[in-house]
């Protein structure tokens, strides 16, 4: 087996590179080092099949053992994954010794990169004064990777290599065969989203899971508008005739006695959109209770077999307002200021106020790259 390694790696490593002799993507794979809050990270990212395992709070001492701890986050994985012990253990065979090499994939260097960026925001998820990042590495494997041109799930392709290879054989691994998506069709929700301004257009398509909870679409909206996550929201399950169905719960983070007026559902946001579509198409989702921000939620279509990646954002136009703007009319006056022309002191202290506040032009690019955090 090759580990490939980043230069980063072969420092820390203070191994001399050798050189590949025989190559086999199934059993072969990349490895690089990150900083996690001041944490040496290990990342190993299968050749093949792309899936990650995580290493973190590695001192000195464990880069000397860094084989036996690769191993055993193999085999953790492996069990946690679902793989049947009698692959797992034919696999550890067919690995043999290892060989440290240099990295020699430029798409694999850049999804170890990726992964390392990414793993920022999963810092809740690592478990302290632990090296092997089992929880982590089933996570992340649900995180859709551009691999080939193509977004697919790490996990999916792992499944689909070790059935492969359950198939042909012990040592018939087909390395040259280019991976496949295995990603089932899910049902799928498509919704277009409009959040009313004075007139302007500000709108989304996106397409769900239909088997998300409120929760989780909470976050898409979120990402899909280029929300902070700072305030307080409600959704309201609304019928054709404009009537409220059903009225979601949320925290009561700052100790309002919030009164609520009596609804035929009141529910967790646990709960998931099937409960209420396709038989109900609409929602409101009200963001900021001062701003009072209302986005309006409608079922477009329902797809039994989607096979596309979810969640996404399809198309959309308009800039979201920021944070904080003061709702309707304060979004204006701060348009106003900063589409004036020529330089102001005003104009200029409005817009790094909003840089602050994290406001920027509708990007499709950027929206999908934040909802492939999303789980």
């Amino acid at each position: 087996m090759n580990i490939q390694c980043t230069q980063k790696m072969l420092d820390k490593l203070k191994l001399p590179a050798q050189t590949i002799t025989e190559a086999n993507d199934f059993f072969d794979w990349h490895a690089g080092l990150v900083l996690i809050e001041r944490h040496n990270t290990a990342i190993f990212t299968n050749n093949h099949f792309r899936y990650s395992l995580i290493l973190s709070n590695l001192k000195a001492g464990d880069f000397k053992k860094l084989d036996q701890l690769f191993r055993q986050a193999l085999v953790e994985a492996l069990q946690a994954e679902g793989i049947e012990q009698a692959l797992i253990d034919s696999y550890l065979n067919e690995i043999g010794s290892v060989h440290i090499s240099r990295t020699s994939n430029r798409s694999i260097v850049s999804q170890l990169n990726y992964t390392g960026q990414i793993l920022h925001y999963y810092s809740d998820v690592f478990i302290k004064d632990q090296i092997i990042q089992t929880s982590l590495a089933v996570k992340f494997g649900k995180v859709a990777q551009k691999i080939n041109g193509r977004y697919m799930d790490p996990r999916d392709l792992m499944l689909s290599a070790f059935a492969q290879y359950k198939e042909l054989g012990s040592g018939s691994f087909l390395s040259d065969a280019p991976p496949k998506s295995v990603k089932k069709a899910q049902k799928a929700f498509v919704l277009t989203v409009q959040l009313p301004c004075e007139g302007m257009v500000i709108w989304r398509k996106i397409v769900v899971p239909a088997e998300i909870t409120f929760a989780r679409f909470h976050r898409i909206l979120q990402a899909c508008f280029n929300w902070q996550n700072a305030h307080l929201h409600l959704f309201h399950v609304m019928t054709e005739k404009g009537d409220v169905v059903a009225e979601s719960k949320f925290d009561d983070l700052y100790g309002v006695d919030w009164e609520h007026k009596s609804f035929r559902d009141y529910f967790s946001e646990r709960k998931y959109l099937t409960a209420y579509l396709p038989d109900y198409s609409t929602i409101h989702y009200t963001y900021d209770f001062g701003d009072d921000w209302l986005h309006l939620v409608e079922l477009e279509e329902t797809i039994e077999d989607y096979k596309g990646q979810l969640p996404q954002c399809l198309d959309g136009a308009g800039t979201a307002p920021p944070e904080d703007a003061g709702g309707e009319g304060g979004y204006l006056e701060f348009l106003n200021i900063v589409k004036q022309t020529g330089e102001s002191d005003e104009k200029q202290e409005m817009l790094e106020w909003a840089k602050f506040q994290g406001w920027q032009p509708f990007d499709l690019k950027m929206i999908n790259q934040k909802l492939m955090r999303i789980k």
